[in-house]
């Protein structure tokens, strides 16, 4: 809680370096994102 808080988070291929990893990791959690909140249970989607 001592620094600063990040609110920009760089696209894959502005980042340096592995770009492909960076890109493969944003899809991984992109995929994720549903089931996590799904598992987190605090947030309720209403269904039709």
């Amino acid at each position: 809680m001592a620094n600063e808080p990040l609110d920009y988070w760089p696209k894959p291929y502005e980042r340096a370096g592995d770009t492909k990893g960076a890109m493969n990791e944003y899809l991984a959690w992109e995929v994720d994102l549903l089931p996590r909140i799904a598992r987190d249970g605090t947030c309720r989607f209403l269904k039709d």
